[in-house]
């Protein structure tokens, strides 16, 4: 599955090159913060130059974020997603 991600990836975009994430967790004033601060730790990928946009759901409860950030390849953009994955107050990333 993991090979076959890869192909995908690799066919549909350009790499190295910007490549956006989206992201939604619960709400909370840290965890933007936190998503970005754990991502580039995780991947070595430099933190962004602009601040990702966020949007609040309309109860308050959750946020998506959109992130953009520049990547080498696919493998570090499945690296990204295994980042998210890891951080407590993500409900889903695409």
């Amino acid at each position: 599955m993991t090979e076959r991600m890869l192909e995908l990836l690799a066919a549909q975009h350009d790499f190295p090159g910007p490549f956006t994430f989206k992201v939604i967790y619960r709400a909370s004033a840290e965890i933007g913060a936190t998503i970005i601060e754990s991502v580039c730790v995780a991947t070595g990928i430099p933190r962004p130059t602009e601040p990702p946009s966020t949007r609040q759901s309309g109860g308050g409860k959750f946020e998506s974020m959109t992130l953009e950030l520049r990547v080498d390849s696919p493998e570090q953009v499945l690296a990204v997603y295994a980042a998210l994955n890891d951080i407590e107050g993500v409900i889903s990333a695409f």
